[in-house]
């Protein structure tokens, strides 16, 4: 146990106060009892249980022999000592003696309940005396119920006495009055005596009164008298006597009596020779001299208890953190000062003793034992102290570490601030763990965790990881426009850096411009990009190249005629194909016109041809049949001429007409049309004649249909003038089929 000697304060309940008690040490445990050192203790702890305070379940252990102790224990059943009380092997010298007309206990204890008394000497006089009650009056206890008295011994003279007529008196060396459980294991050498009104009323015993169970007991009493019951072990007639032994010398009420049943209740007859060998005790009474009684050397001396040495150790420090602190010297005081106090340690491992010099080892928590062996009327004894190696506290400082996005993770690393005794990381049993917060492109925190070591503890500081950005080159897509185009340009662009399976997905794309517009010149334009963001790639723009080319202008010459014998006429030009409301204004250098007739050619057709001309924006398109001229005499002729031209024209422009969408081309009804478009040229309105029930369609030069509608008069105006110039065929169609084509230009 251990002794600290300070005032230990304990708050124990009354039946209507609380009182604070006060002993040498101890908390009331069985590991750490309560310490009985002084004669203060013993009337503390008879003045708290007389209060009320039974301590039921509590422990206490005398340390050393005191004298002078008047007070008992417990002086009723309510106010019962209720715990366990070691005697440690030492002796209480007593001088008690109690006189009331309530019913007295009298004894070391007065009245124990459900209690232990262990262990304990007396020396000394008890008395109990009650002129209007009852008394009750041992060596030990006056009173015992349900409660163990063993291994206790009482030399003094113990008497109680009642005069009352109703009233009893008991007296016993060891115990006046046992309810239940037993006396073991005890001796008692002092006279005994019990009075009573009436005689039937008085009890006397060397060893109880009145009892239950008394076993492995010698009484060495001089005289026991009683008025009334009386006997050398016990007085009553309805106890359990086991292995119970008396002198046979002792006289009771002046007389000897022998008896040779140790189970009876004057006990075998034996002498104090006998007594006084170790190995008779042995035998016969099987007391143990090992650890418990002992005979000391030298004649006419009685068994008496082995002391428990009362071994005062301390560890200083009782705490402390591995690496502080290599040794500890070790000390340890005893009242056995004849063996020595030898240190061990419970586990090696953490903390090992060699003399008394205790070696930290490693952290743990480890139980460090002083012990003595047993002689000289002392116990083999221990104390033990309990030291706390806490783990060292390391940091880990995880390092700052550089890469580049798409790289593989570069091994991660760390610094330890706080090793001791010149460790290293190789005594880590489990090193650290150490994981980005994010593997995209910035500052991402490294995070160490999960190192472990017997001898550590662990702080974790998080380290740096630096991801730069990967240059990502956006590299636009060259590609060709034609002159007049419109100015959105569906530009396309390809990616070279993209790592980890990323993608044009991955990112927030550029946007990808031109300064060219559907009005720029023919030329090379840089495309460029701009914007966009990604988390993980630094752009690196490069440029593509928009080429402008020239866009095809078709030119021809309108039909013209003459009379024989004119000059030719001045001859019309035609377009199609001009962007951006472009006319023949903007053109550089026209077409030359040529045509071989003159004014005396004869009557007939003359092809027109064209030639040269040049533009920055257009490249001329010239038909293989351009225009015609006709010389003739006769206008009528020349009508009839032009219809059949046109016939024929419109059989081969038919091939054109499948190019128009959602038509077929059906062969022509009629070699002639009854419908006539007027005026031919327009320039903002045509006239349609006997066209009713038809449907007449518009086609451009490229085959798409401009214009549809099925005519319900006979003479309709459409509206043209918002349609560019050129030529335009006009289909009609009568229930499917074409029953006419016509040929429209648009000036």
């Amino acid at each position: 146990m251990k002794q600290t000697f300070q005032l230990f304060l304990c708050l124990f309940a009354a039946i209507s106060m609380t009182t604070a008690q006060t002993y040498s040490g101890g908390s009331g445990t069985s590991q750490d009892p309560y310490l009985i050192a002084s004669k203060a203790d013993m009337a503390a702890l008879a003045t708290a249980v007389n209060g009320g305070t039974t301590y039921s379940g509590r422990y206490f252990l005398l340390t050393q022999n005191l004298t002078g102790i008047t007070t008992r224990i417990g002086n009723s059943g309510t106010n019962s000592f209720q715990g366990t009380f070691d005697g440690g092997g030492y002796i209480l010298n007593v001088n008690i003696a109690i006189e009331s007309s309530s019913t007295v206990y009298a004894g070391v204890f007065g009245y124990i309940s459900g209690a232990t008394i262990k262990n304990l000497g007396v020396e000394g006089d008890i008395s109990a005396s009650s002129p209007g009650n009852s008394a009750y009056a041992g060596g030990i206890c006056g009173y015992a119920d349900y409660s163990s008295i063993s291994n206790c011994y009482a030399t003094g003279n113990v008497s109680s006495s009642s005069s009352s007529s109703s009233y009893h008196s008991y007296a016993g060396g060891i115990c006046g009055y046992v309810t239940n459980y037993s006396i073991s294991n005890c001796y008692a050498t002092g006279n005994v005596s019990s009075s009573s009104y009436y005689s039937n009323n008085s009890y006397a015993g060397g060893i109880c009164g009145y009892g239950r169970t008394i076993n492995n007991c010698f009484a060495v009493n001089t005289n026991i008298t009683s008025n009334g019951s009386i006997g050398r072990i016990v007085a009553n007639g309805d106890c359990t006597v086991e292995a119970c032994y008396a002198l046979s010398s002792m006289l009771l009420n002046t007389a000897t009596v022998s008896s040779q049943a140790t189970a009876g209740y004057n006990g075998k007859d034996t002498d104090v020779a006998s007594f006084q060998s170790q190995a008779w005790n042995q035998d016969n009474l099987y007391w143990d001299f090992n650890d418990t009684w002992y005979v000391p050397n030298g004649s006419n001396n009685l068994p008496i208890l082995k002391k428990s040495p009362i071994i005062d150790f301390t560890l200083s420090p009782n705490s402390t953190t591995y690496g502080d602190l290599q040794q500890i010297p070790l000390a340890a005081t005893s009242n056995n000062t004849s063996a020595t106090i030898v240190y061990q340690s419970r586990n090696n491992d953490i903390a090992e003793v060699v003399g008394n010099i205790l070696t930290l080892k490693k952290a743990g928590a480890v139980t460090i034992l002083a012990t003595q062996t047993d002689g000289d009327g002392f116990k083999a004894g221990e104390d033990s102290c309990y030291l706390t190696i806490n783990k060292k506290e390391l940091i880990v400082q995880a390092d700052t570490i550089s890469m580049q996005y798409g790289e593989t993770l570069p091994p991660f690393t760390c610094k330890y601030n706080g090793f001791v005794n010149g460790e290293d990381s190789i005594v880590l049993s489990k090193l650290p763990t150490m994981q980005p917060s994010s593997t995209d492109a910035g500052s991402r925190t490294i995070i160490p965790s999960g190192a472990e070591a017997d001898n550590y503890t662990f702080t974790y500081r998080d380290g740096l990881l630096i991801i730069s950005k990967r240059d990502l080159h956006v590299i636009p897509d060259s590609t060709s426009r034609t002159y007049g185009d419109y100015s959105y340009y569906d530009f396309t662009v390809h990616y070279d850096g993209f790592v980890n399976d990323d993608n044009a997905y991955s990112i927030s794309r550029p946007t990808i411009s031109t300064t060219a517009t559907s009005y720029s010149d023919v030329g090379e334009y840089v495309i460029s990009c701009s914007g966009g963001y990604a988390t993980n790639y630094n752009f690196i723009y490069e440029t593509g190249k928009l080429t402008i080319k020239k866009a095809d202008l078709n030119v021809w010459v309108q039909d013209a005629w003459r009379k024989v014998g004119e000059a030719n006429p001045t001859f019309v030009l035609r377009y199609s194909g001009f962007k951006n409301n472009d006319n023949q204004n903007v053109l550089d250098q026209l077409p030359t016109i040529s045509c071989a007739a003159n004014a005396n050619s004869a009557a007939g057709f003359y092809d027109i041809t064209l030639s040269g001309g040049s533009d920055n924006h257009y490249n001329f398109q010239f038909p293989n049949y351009s225009g015609r001229l006709e010389v003739t005499g006769d206008i009528y002729q020349h009508l009839r001429d032009s219809i059949s031209g046109y016939i024929a024209e419109i059989t081969a422009l038919q091939a054109q007409l499948s190019n128009c969408s959602g038509n077929t081309v059906v062969p022509v009804k009629a070699a002639t049309s009854s419908q006539n478009i007027y005026p031919n040229p327009a320039k903002g309105t045509v006239t349609i004649q006997n066209a009713a029930g038809k449907t007449v369609s518009f086609f451009n030069n490229s085959g798409s249909k401009v214009f549809e509608k099925e005519m319900l008069s006979d003479a309709e105006t459409v509206t043209i003038a918002s349609w560019a110039q050129g030529v335009y065929l006009v289909r009609i169609l009568d229930g499917g089929n074409v029953v006419g084509v016509e040929k429209l230009i648009k000036e």
